[in-house]
């Protein structure tokens, strides 16, 4: 079963801004939000993924990505206004 485990850093400067050699334009969409489990739908440029995250145990949780096409993400209604950009 495909598991994530959730770590985060905590940067001492913005030293490591000189070493980006390319960016990625994200968009999110909630789709499902309940007792810490989530679908959500992720634009990373011309790609379209669904997501199901299992509530956390930890660090850990169940997390279930699907490849799906951009049309039938875009169709999606939160779209409409509240899709925001990372």
């Amino acid at each position: 079963m495909p598991t994530e485990i959730e770590r985060k850093f905590l940067l001492a400067n913005e030293d490591w801004r000189a070493a980006i050699s390319r960016s990625t334009r994200l968009r999110d969409g909630i789709l499902a939000f309940y007792d810490g489990r989530k679908i959500r739908i992720r634009f990373n440029d011309e790609k379209a993924t669904l997501t199901v995250k299992g509530p956390r145990k930890g660090l850990v949780r169940d997390e279930f990505e699907y490849e799906i096409p951009a049309s039938d993400g875009l169709a999606w209604p939160c779209w409409s206004g509240i899709a925001r950009v990372r």
